[in-house]
Formats: C-alpha cells, sequence, structure tokens
C-alpha cells in the first residue's frame, strides 16, 4: 500500500466521523430543542414557526422562554450545539467530495 492510498483511506475514515458525528450531535440538539421548547411553545401560544427559530438562534422570545426551562429545572436549550453538529456534518461533507477530486 503507498502513502497516498493509506492517506486516503484515513482521509475517508474521517469524513465518516466527522460526518456521522455531526449526525448524533444535530439529533441530540433537535431533541434538546424539542424538550425545551415544544411545551413551552404550545402553553405560551407562540406556535411552531416562532419556536422553530429557537433551534439556531437564542435571541429574544427563545432566551426568554429558556429562562422559564432554567427556573423550572431544566437545562435551558443551547443553539450552539446545534451550529457545532452543522460544522462538522459540513465538514465530513466537504472532506469527502474533496476526496474524491
Amino acid at each position: 500500500m503507498t502513502v497516498f492510498e493509506e492517506q486516503c483511506m484515513n482521509t475517508t475514515k474521517l469524513s465518516s466521523l466527522l460526518f456521522k458525528a455531526g449526525v448524533v450531535v444535530t439529533m441530540v440538539a433537535v431533541v434538546w430543542w424539542g424538550l425545551t421548547y415544544g411545551q413551552m411553545a404550545v402553553d405560551l401560544g407562540t406556535g411552531f414557526n416562532k419556536a422553530l427559530t429557537c433551534l439556531f438562534a437564542s435571541g429574544g422570545m427563545c432566551g426568554f422562554t429558556g429562562s422559564l426551562s432554567a427556573l423550572g429545572g431544566g437545562t435551558p436549550y443551547e443553539p450552539l450545539v446545534f451550529w457545532l453538529g452543522v460544522a462538522l456534518l459540513a465538514a465530513g461533507l466537504v472532506l469527502g467530495f474533496l476526496r474524491k477530486r
């Protein structure tokens, strides 16, 4: 096996690992967001669309709802987790596409 072939295998493994980690982290973020904002959106009458913005942003209504979650003993959702998952997904995809070139 040549050094180039070995490097390609390592890149393949890394891109796969990054992609899978991105999927897991993004799924955790979506579940955490749903647990934090799902019922509160219904209780406060804000609707799904406004609650959906809290998946990727933390200002305004999202900060207020997160504070209520913290007061209730829960851990407030952090959009940084969602963005970390998206970044890992993107890195895995880009690395995979670059490897195939």
